[in-house]
């Protein structure tokens, strides 16, 4: 009989240990391009450092505004808000990005990339990666990881990117 009883322990335990494993949130992903006439330049300014030609120092805003729906867990993403700082000589650097993905509802997500600048025969494209920092309302719980790449000429106002989203919602 004790045998039978440990045998029904032991089975009661790995049925509840695998429901709570079932009940774990599953990562989501998506991802999406913002096109450059969606892209509007805000506030931006650009210092020269003056050590050697063509070194500058730049803080920038720019603006998207989703033309192609993108629904994230179940709520349309409308537009995001960009806002950095990059370290350019020749077109080649490092920055740091902070973005705000607004929701259709009000809702947002909140995230913070490192980038790295390339310039390769005067074409600027920005690969970005970093976390997810949090979120308001549906999104409160929220945490993953944030992929971008931004493809610019800022001298023409030209932006386009795309965004890779890694979320959890607890």
């Amino acid at each position: 009989m004790h045998l039978r009883s440990l045998l029904a322990l032991t089975t009661m335990a790995l049925l509840a240990g695998s429901a709570v494993v079932a009940q774990q949130p599953q990562k989501q992903q998506v991802s999406f391009k913002v096109s450059a006439t969606d892209t509007k330049y805000g506030q931006q300014m650009n210092i020269e450092v003056g050590d050697r030609p063509d070194h500058l120092v730049r803080v920038f805003e720019f603006h998207r505004v989703l033309s192609e729906p993108v629904m994230i867990n179940g709520i349309k993403l409308k537009e995001t808000w960009n806002r950095g700082i990059v370290n350019i000589t020749d077109g080649n650097g490092s920055g740091i990005a902070y973005t705000v993905y607004m929701m259709d509802n009000g809702d947002k997500i909140f995230a913070r990339t490192d980038n790295a600048i390339e310039n390769v025969a005067g074409d600027r494209t920005a690969f970005g990666s970093g976390v997810i920092t949090g979120g308001t309302g549906k999104f409160s719980g929220i945490q993953g990881i944030v992929r971008t790449r931004v493809h610019f000429d800022f001298t023409k106002g030209f932006n386009e990117s795309q965004d890779t989203l890694e979320y959890l919602l607890k």
